[in-house]
């Protein structure tokens, strides 16, 4: 069956270094706006824009700390609502990356989660008991290292970072979590309202990887 971006051209937007609109150096969505007729004129249907949201910014915006704000080296949600009706003027759509396996350290879930790891918030991430201090498994990130970090006064806990060494600063969410679940399918898998008190699923542990050779 055929969608409707089966006959569209995409082009990805990375906001930091596509143009600055106010001489800070850094990209922005009022130089999105002022390329918009360019942009159409070169014969594209949709712009894919690279994440936006809050952020430290140790992995250039992935680790997001809040899903539901704007970052202010890009400018304010006026802006980005200004984008998406300039946008929609000129016949064109725009997409998001959405960055929901993984979140900063810096989000207020994940420090909540720290605080009591057994407790609600902590059922949201990969926590695990180790093994007599040692990781759970010996699971390598894709940056190298373990993908395990100890949870912080705690000798035999660890959390799940599949992506980032440095620091230690990208969390995988625990998706077996019902309402992670639900916030995915409404589009906003990270919020940072407090949710609905629920009891945390109990949470079986990954399976191990073999031992290394």
């Amino acid at each position: 069956m055929k969608k409707w971006w089966h006959d569209k051209i995409a082009y990805q937007i990375y906001p930091k270094s596509f143009l600055d609109s106010n001489g800070d150096g850094i990209g922005d969505l009022r130089g999105i706006i002022s390329k918009l007729d360019y942009i159409k004129a070169l014969g594209i249907d949709i712009i894919w824009l690279s994440p936006i949201y809050k952020s430290p910014f140790v992995d250039q915006g992935y680790d997001i700390s809040d899903y539901y704000a704007i970052a202010e080296e890009f400018g304010t949600m006026e802006e980005f609502d200004e984008l998406l009706a300039e946008a929609k003027k000129r016949n064109m759509h725009i997409i998001m990356d959405l960055v929901i396996n993984h979140c900063s350290d810096k989000h207020e879930w994940f420090q909540k989660a720290m605080q009591d790891p057994d407790g609600e918030y902590g059922a949201y991430f990969y926590i695990k008991d180790g093994k007599n201090g040692q990781p759970p498994t010996n699971w390598r990130s894709y940056f190298g290292g373990s993908v395990w970090e100890k949870v912080p006064g705690y000798d035999n806990k660890f959390y799940l970072h599949s992506f980032a060494t440095f620091l230690e600063v990208m969390l995988n969410k625990n998706y077996s979590s019902e309402y992670l679940n639900q916030l995915a399918e409404k589009g906003g898998a990270s919020a940072c309202e407090a949710p609905a008190a629920e009891e945390a699923p109990a949470q079986e542990a990954p399976a191990e990887a073999p031992a290394a050779e």
